[in-house]
């Protein structure tokens, strides 16, 4: 809008009152329309995984100068990698140790602090366990387990984590959800779980291949029926009791053969008076005696012919 005054001219321009109003808003609304990490990240941050290879980073062990690549030291077998110092006297008192392969301690620290915590843990190094320095957290944050631990540790941090390595990859992650926590990465709990599937593994049954041969005259077998509950069987009935059956009374010896016939005994006609008889051959029987002569009939003298007297002539 132009006045015009008789002593000069002034030129004022007006601003509308809905640009007025937008300048003012435009300034608050900024902030809200600018992308927050914070209130859209609802996803659980992705860890290491399994079937991960292990990080090919360089630690220290016993001082800077030695450097250890535990991707190198776990190429083959199996291993158990452990991302703190504070749970390992459960580790280095568990008799399950030895079974486990090559174990590392993995800890955000200088390699002189772990030496000495190695020495308080483990004086004798009995348990074979190795103790490796991560200084400036490139093997923890390969693995994505750091977190910020600014407000209490005066920086980044490691979660407390347990890997099971075979083969140069991780086969099984415990890692604490709360970062500091002592639950799933104890000994008990990884030992536990790792042997438990080892011990269902080896009851297993293996298979074999094998021909089974079937002959064209053997019948085939019915399958037997599944075995009835015990609470859906039909009561029993009762069976009568089963008398006790005499056993048969034990059979008489047999009598004894009669004693065999003595030998016949061969005469000699020297020896008999009669005539010679063979041995073996029967003697005729006696002849029969003749029938006795009846009461009532005159006996008459028999005779014979060669006995019998002459006849005599008649009387003159």
């Amino acid at each position: 809008t132009t006045y015009t005054f008789s002593s000069a001219t002034t030129t004022t321009t007006t601003t509308p009152p809905v640009a007025m109003f937008a300048a003012r808003r435009l300034p608050r609304a900024l902030p809200l329309a600018a992308p927050s990490r914070r209130l859209f990240h609802a996803s659980t941050p992705a860890y290491v995984q399994i079937g991960d290879k292990v990080p090919n980073v360089e630690l220290h062990e016993g001082s800077p100068g030695n450097k250890v690549k535990i991707a190198d030291e776990l190429k083959t077998g199996k291993g158990l990698i452990i991302g703190n110092e504070s749970h390992i006297p459960g580790y280095v008192n568990a008799k399950e140790l030895k079974d486990a392969g090559r174990v590392f301690v993995v800890s955000v620290n200088d390699a002189f602090v772990m030496k000495a915590w190695g020495k308080t843990l483990d004086p004798s190094g009995s348990s074979g366990i190795r103790f490796l320095a991560d200084p400036d957290l490139r093997f923890t944050k390969a693995l994505d387990l750091s977190f910020d631990g600014a407000a209490i540790f005066g920086g980044d941090r490691s979660k407390r984590y347990a890997l099971v390595i075979e083969d140069g990859a991780v086969k099984d992650a415990h890692v604490e959800a709360d970062n500091t926590g002592l639950d799933v990465s104890a000994a008990k709990n990884v030992f536990g779980k790792l042997f438990k599937a080892q011990m269902s593994l080896e009851k297993l049954p293996t298979t074999t291949n094998t021909i089974i041969t079937k002959s064209p005259y053997q019948q085939p077998q019915m399958p037997s029926p599944p075995p009835s509950s015990p609470s859906r069987s039909p009561p029993s009935t009762p069976r009568p009791p089963t008398l006790p059956v005499a056993s048969p009374p034990p059979p008489s010896p047999a009598p004894p053969p009669p004693p065999p016939p003595p030998p016949p005994v061969s005469k000699t006609p020297s020896s008999l008076s009669g005539p010679f008889v063979s041995p073996g051959i029967p003697s005729p029987p006696p002849p029969p005696s003749p029938p006795p002569p009846s009461p009532s009939a005159p006996q008459t003298p028999h005779h014979s012919p060669e006995t019998s007297p002459a006849p005599q002539p008649p009387p003159p």
